[in-house]
């Protein structure tokens, strides 16, 4: 952690919040002084979940908390048992003591998600739920939202399209709506969202078409689970920097 002086960042001491290996991280703030990490444990090659508190620039870790995987022969995708892949991980804040965190798993070939809750550093976490490797590739990039309160987006791609998906949050049950295909592409190089609003979600996609590099951007439309979208706008972007 950091404070910072006009433009002169000062930082405190590093802390490790696990012993083991670990990769493919996700991060999302809490509270004013309090924020949570996500991430695969390449020992146990399962997804893992850890808040810690910040006084100053000191930050103190509460205990690691398995969030999935009771199932030995079903790792979290991006493991060591998968080395030479890149897994993906994403984990959004839902409130002050409440995150979405979603990532792939190998053997179900599924993209699984849960929310957390938290009780000071204390992890609870949900039962998980799936999205279908039809839907969501479970080895594909991930970019999820807040949209509102009880509401979060996702996109990510399979191999023949780029897709949306509203999920809805009670407690720390979630039901999946209906996938919204936003664009057919190839190859998915990045993606950006910004919530506009409860009801509309700016999408930038980066793609590899047939050679060429084109960036796509699309308004989508919530209302309840429901995506519909605009037409999209895109432009060739050369080398896809």
């Amino acid at each position: 952690v950091a404070t910072v002086s006009g433009t002169t960042p000062t930082f405190g001491a590093t802390a490790n919040a696990t012993t083991n290996s670990s990769e493919f991280n996700g991060i999302c703030k809490l509270d004013t002084d309090k924020f949570a990490l996500t991430f695969v444990d390449n020992t146990s090659n399962r997804i893992n979940g850890i808040a810690a508190t910040v006084a100053t620039t000191a930050i103190t870790y509460g205990s690691a908390v398995q969030i999935y995987g009771a199932d030995a022969a079903d790792p979290a995708y991006g493991g060591s048992s998968d080395a030479t892949t890149r897994g993906r991980n994403c984990t959004i804040q839902l409130g002050t003591d409440k995150m979405f965190t979603i990532w792939g798993q190998v053997t179900g070939t599924t993209t699984r998600h849960a929310v957390c809750t938290f009780s000071g550093t204390v992890l609870t976490a949900g039962t998980s739920n799936t999205i279908t490797n039809a839907d969501i590739n479970y080895n594909q990039s991930l970019e999820a939202v807040k949209v509102d309160t009880d509401k979060v987006m996702v996109i990510g791609g399979t191999a023949t399209a780029i897709n949306a998906v509203v999920i809805t949050v009670s407690g720390t049950t979630t039901t999946v709506g209906t996938t919204k295909a936003i664009t057919s592409v190839s190859t998915l190089v990045s993606r950006h969202m910004i919530v506009k609003s409860s009801s509309e979600v700016l999408v930038m996609i980066n793609a590899l078409i047939s050679g060429s590099y084109v960036t796509y951007a699309n308004i989508l439309r919530v209302s309840g689970s429901t995506i519909t979208t605009t037409d999209s706008v895109s432009a060739t972007v050369g080398d896809g920097t």
